[in-house]
């Protein structure tokens, strides 16, 4: 689960819907997406920049 969207720099997280991805390279971009769910272009997070 290291590449999953909870980790991923463009994974960002909604109070009210869950994750949603903000990567325009995704094909899951403006899409809610579940905290486990993965594609290709994942970008891990840098806890100091992100």
């Amino acid at each position: 689960m290291n590449s999953c969207c909870g980790t991923c720099k463009y994974g960002h997280y909604d109070e009210m819907q869950g994750y949603v991805c903000v990567n325009y390279e995704s094909e899951y971009v403006a899409d809610f997406v579940e905290r486990e769910h993965w594609c290709e272009e994942h970008v891990k997070k840098n806890d100091k920049d992100d």
